[in-house]
């Protein structure tokens, strides 16, 4: 008799598990027809010896004979070691990395100081940081680890014509005059490349150049898009702070955090409310966020899709991550969850999008965004209504100026609103008192009331008989002005009211936003207009309609924010986590980009996703070591930018070397191919070389009858170099998948 055989675990998978726990249905949403991690192993082999409150199968405990090969399959099973983007920032000496001891760099080093020493590094003087030491070598000595690891070594520099413009393309996107270069050619100093450099960097292109990298990446535009792509006649503010801050040279940490939450953060600085444009640079429904009626499913629809470009660019751009994955649910590849997703939604609750006063102008600005404040509609005219202005603190006050709405969604009516009756008290006591008989309706005309400098902290303004508008009575108006000193002080003043109507174009808020209902008063900028924060809810399958619980603002990794009533607080505790030096992701992302910009691809090519569906960076060390010393090193962009270019990696010659070609190629595959070929213009010595390619590679190679320099790669069909997005499978999730497979 043959002996009998131990079932093997797919077997024992197939039938026993699958059923629950495969394709079909993912019980607690646990698959076992993919591969185990550690934490499921462990409760696998929990659940197998019946141990705990979760017991498999629940028919029963398998036999020793069916349990043995499951436990082994499961005890296999090694924790996975963290994913290398979501681990803090780790200092390796490029020494560690080199085979042999780097070469001595001729020239004053670019950290040195007037004395020829490198006191002036990147890194202190000790031996575990990357760069100690190394001055201008410090880039270069990574490289050159690499390098030598594959039996290669630097190109020769270039010719000093290419590296003039070289340097003027990448940092001002401008090429240089011919008497530019002549100049440069002829200059025989040492520092003749080092001084270009530092001119280049003090450019006003220099900010143009990067800033127009900077705009795109943050999706800028000066129309909202979708259908009806209507102007913003005020954006151009923010791109202008973009070059101007870059020219600056602003600390790169100042630099995001004026774009989260500038206003917040420096409420004194206009270019803190400009910088916030970053928040609402992107497209925008007017169909939806506009003409669609409130408390609709169509109307949060919008809202959520509005709110998902804001934290999907806010999280792409400073830390390269695809938040947006998390959406629906879990993000299926990455340490996101779907709570992280509403908790970042919770951050952004509260910004709505529009022309925002950013600093006092003489003259009156066309356009508004609003109509100012409108109490609750009532039968009868013998109603008390009250709005209140309350500037947090007592002050001289000049003049009390009202102004009557003139509102555009409504029959041409100037004045309308505005009280026929009515009182105004400055903290409690009444100065100026219309109760008595009706007042005439100013149409257009301002009402103002001159203070003389009395001390006050609340100015309330109280109707005691409302306006008629078409069969009912209401209270509006379209800004309180209280001014001091000859300049309005009730800006940032908190507004509350006895009711208000708080729809459309009409709030509280916009009772002193520096618009009446027809035009603004002082400089405007399309900006982050903030608003009471909206309660979100976690979304099931990202779908409005199946709302589940609600949660608060916070950010990735389970990292909650104070569930504040104040928006801007939300957002000034997401600047200060992005550029907190704990966030490893911020500083790799920018340096990251940078680099991108100088040599054609980033350390790590996806630049947006540093997640595990991206790239993995070709350079880990030089990775850090770069955003170390970024984030430590006063985070100067443009110190950045000369630490790259004046590194022997950038000033290669391009001249092409077969050998590092064909270990490019074997490494690269199709693009490097593609990139050869856009190149052109190669002799017989070239083709030569792809024969050789062509007898190690799959590609079909084609030379034309006219010229031995010309030629065509057939490129090969898309699926073999198709990216596979599911895990690997190892040899058992093969096995218990194979039924499965179509």
């Amino acid at each position: 008799m043959t002996p009998q055989l131990p079932p093997t675990p797919p077997a024992i998978v197939r039938t026993q598990c699958l059923s629950c726990h495969g394709p079909a249905q993912a019980s607690a949403g646990v698959r076992l027809d993919k591969p185990l991690t550690a934490a499921l192993a462990k409760k696998v082999l929990a659940a197998l010896a019946y141990e705990g409150a979760v017991k498999m199968p629940p028919s029963g405990k398998l036999t020793p004979m069916e349990a043995a090969p499951l436990t082994a399959w499961a005890r296999a099973v090694k924790p996975e070691k963290p994913h290398w983007a979501w681990q803090a920032l780790t200092p390796t000496s490029p020494l560690a990395l080199s085979t042999s001891p780097p070469a001595p760099s001729p020239g004053r080093s670019f950290f040195a100081g007037k004395g020829g020493s490198d006191s002036d590094s990147p890194f202190p003087v000790r031996h575990e940081r990357p760069g100690e030491g190394l001055g201008e070598r410090f880039i270069d000595t990574y490289v050159l680890a690499k390098l030598q690891s594959k039996g290669l070594t630097f190109s020769p520099e270039a010719d000093k014509r290419t590296l003039i413009r070289r340097l003027s393309f990448d940092l001002t996107g401008l090429p240089p005059t011919p008497a530019e270069i002549a100049a440069f050619v002829s200059d025989k100093r040492p520092d003749a490349y080092e001084k270009l450099v530092d001119k280049l960097l003090a450019s006003p292109g220099y900010g143009e150049r990067w800033g127009r990298k900077w705009l795109d990446l943050v999706h800028y535009g000066d129309t909202h898009g979708y259908d009806k792509d209507k102007r913003r006649d005020n954006a151009w503010p923010y791109r202008d702070w973009v070059i101007g801050a870059l020219n600056a040279d602003l600390p790169y940490s100042k630099f995001v955090q004026q774009q989260v939450a500038g206003d917040v953060l420096t409420p004194g600085d206009p270019a803190g409310i400009v910088a916030t444009g970053f928040l609402v640079a992107g497209p925008w429904d007017f169909v939806g966020q506009a003409e669609l009626r409130e408390g609709t499913v169509d109307k949060e629809k919008t809202r959520v899709l509005d709110r998902d470009d804001i934290v999907t660019t806010t999280m792409a751009t400073f830390n390269s991550v695809t938040v947006h994955c998390a959406r629906c649910h879990d993000h299926k590849f990455d340490p996101i969850a779907q709570t992280d997703y509403y908790r970042l939604q919770a951050v952004f609750s509260g910004i709505e999008r529009g022309d925002r006063i950013y600093g006092e102008g003489e003259q009156l600005t066309p356009g508004s965004p609003s109509n100012g404040y409108h109490s609750a509609i009532e039968k009868t005219a013998e109603v008390e209504k009250w709005v209140q202005v309350d500037l947090g603190k007592p002050q001289p006050l000049d003049t009390l100026r009202l102004l009557p709405a003139h509102p555009t969604d409504f029959p041409d009516t100037p004045g309308f609103g505005f009280p026929v009756r009515f009182k105004i008290e400055v903290d409690g006591v009444v100065i100026d008192d219309k109760t008595g008989a009706d007042f005439p309706n100013p149409g257009a005309t301002p009402y103002e009331l001159k203070l003389a400098g009395r001390v006050g902290r609340v100015v309330r303004i109280t109707a005691t008989k409302l306006w008629p508008r078409t069969g009912d009575f209401v209270f509006a108006l379209a800004e309180a002005q209280v001014l001091s000193g000859g300049k309005s002080i009730g800006r940032t003043a908190k507004i509350t009211a006895l009711d208000s109507i708080q729809a459309g174009r009409w709030s509280t808020d916009f009772l002193n936003d520096g618009f009446d209902s027809r035009s603004g008063f002082g400089k405007l900028t399309y900006a982050a207009l903030p608003h009471a924060p909206r309660m979100i809810s976690l979304l099931n399958r990202g779908e409005v309609e199946s709302p589940k619980e609600a949660v608060g603002p916070g950010t990735l990794f389970g990292v909650k924010f104070p569930d504040t009533a104040d928006e801007g607080q939300r957002r000034a505790a997401l600047a200060r986590w992005l550029t907190s030096k704990e966030n490893a992701l911020t500083w790799r992302s920018i340096v990251n980009r940078v680099w991108q910009g100088h040599f054609g691809r980033g350390i790590v090519e996806t630049l947006s996703d540093f997640g595990k569906n991206g790239a993995a960076p070709t350079h880990p060390e030089l990775l850090d070591a770069l955003a170390l010393w970024f984030r430590d090193s006063g985070q100067s962009l443009k110190k950045l930018h000369k630490l790259l270019v004046m590194s022997r990696a950038y000033k290669q010659s391009v001249a092409a070397n077969p050998k590092g070609i064909l270990r490019n190629l074997g490494e690269r595959g199709w693009d490097t191919v593609a990139l050869l070929e856009n190149r052109g213009g190669y002799c017989k010595a070239w083709l030569t070389l792809f024969y050789q390619i062509q007898k190690r590679f799959p590609w079909r190679l084609s030379r034309s009858h006219k010229a031995l320099s010309s030629f065509t790669f057939t490129p090969p069909r898309r699926e073999q170099f198709a990216q596979n997005v599911e895990p690997p499978q190892t040899e058992f999730t093969a096995g218990i998948a194979a039924p499965f497979k179509i």
